[in-house]
């Protein structure tokens, strides 16, 4: 079996424990939002039941199953909450008042629905926010130390970012001369009271989804493990020039780049065609590595090889593109670990030293 075989099969495994671990009260939601009308709690198992089957299916594809093996596969990894579940969540949902039961029928309510795109807009801010960020830092121009101290600038820079923008749509008031007021999500002026946002508790819960740990795992696990080569051999590459000045020339590729032209098109329909472009680039960003890595176990004929043939088009998927696949696409070992740990020792000893006493609370002996 290859590397990229047992890759496959990996994911198709990562991908079911994440079904299965998925928030049960989340796929009773978005089965509803889904279904777009009233429905039984039996009917909303069998929707659940119905889209896992898929998932399933898909994964069996993936994984290479055998014909013979695939039913057997798919009854396998297809197994969804029972019936009880769904209804003790129903009951929850209704007395928080997201979802109307009317003759025992379900179905979103306005809070409810409004629950659901507040998540959705968390979702894409923290995405496109931390993409764009990994998209301006160059991990293989720097040594695995200055990699660390990089990234513990960024995230942090990322996550301060957040927590403002978190304070900012809580704290705010409706005057027209707010930036978020003027974003759809917040809807029209029935949604206020007295300038204030009446649906606060959205906003609050707003700043659970807007951090995605398994994204930041990634990107970290990328950037720790595509350090600069060696000096030596960079010599000739201007290595000395600083990171802004390699940004601006990075840039150049997108410069003009409308995104509204290829905003909500279907994307099979805007692949390039075979012609061959000229695409290489002297730097490689931490959203490059990162997906260049998740192609490599991507099916060919929808894979980012093909996207990359057109740059502006690859940069739009690249910062909009969320992937679900939660499995770390680099392993660390214990040198490594030791080696970051140590790196971080030296750079931030006060910070390291108050930290390390987390660990001896719970490690002691």
């Amino acid at each position: 079996m290859t590397y990229i075989e047992k890759q496959k099969k990996t994911m198709a495994m990562l991908k079911f424990k994440q079904r299965q671990s998925e928030n049960n009260s989340e796929q009773i939601l978005n089965a509803l939002d889904d279904l777009a009308r009233p429905v039984s709690s039996a009917e909303i198992k069998q929707h659940i039941h119905q889209k896992d089957l898929e998932k399933a299916k898909e994964d069996a594809e993936d994984a290479d199953v055998t014909s013979d093996k695939i039913s057997e596969y798919i009854s396998k990894n297809s197994k969804t909450m029972d019936l009880r579940t769904i209804q003790r969540w129903l009951t929850k949902f209704v007395q928080s008042g997201l979802v109307e039961n009317k003759y025992n029928k379900y179905s979103l309510s306005e809070s409810g629905k409004r629950h659901l795109r507040f998540r959705e807009f968390a979702r894409s801010y923290g995405l496109i926010a931390l993409n764009n960020i990994m998209n301006c830092y160059f991990p293989t121009i720097y040594t695995v130390d200055q990699n660390l101290k990089k990234l513990v600038e960024i995230f942090g820079t990322y996550v301060v970012y957040c927590l403002i923008e978190a304070s900012r749509l809580i704290m705010s008031n409706k005057t027209n001369n707010e930036e978020q007021w003027h974003s759809s999500y917040f809807g029209d002026a029935s949604n206020f009271k007295n300038g204030k946002f009446k649906e606060r508790k959205f906003v609050d819960s707003w700043i659970k989804d807007v951090l995605n740990p398994w994204h930041m795992l990634n990107l970290f696990l990328v950037s720790i493990s595509n350090p600069r080569k060696s000096t030596r051999s960079m010599k000739n590459k201007a290595i000395e020039e600083d990171e802004e000045t390699i940004l601006q020339e990075y840039s150049k590729q997108y410069e003009g780049f409308d995104l509204s032209k290829i905003s909500g098109v279907p994307i099979d329909s805007i692949l390039p065609s075979n012609k061959k472009e000229n695409n290489k680039i002297a730097y490689s960003t931490a959203l490059d590595l990162l997906y260049s890595s998740i192609a490599e176990t991507l099916n060919s004929s929808h894979s980012l090889k093909a996207l990359m043939q057109n740059k502006q088009l690859y940069h739009f998927f690249k910062i909009k593109y969320q992937y679900n696949e939660n499995y770390p696409l680099y392993d660390l070992d214990t040198d490594k670990i030791e080696q970051l740990k140590n790196s971080l020792n030296n750079q931030y000893p006060s910070y390291y030293r108050c930290l390390r006493k987390t660990d001896d609370y719970f490690y002691r002996k």
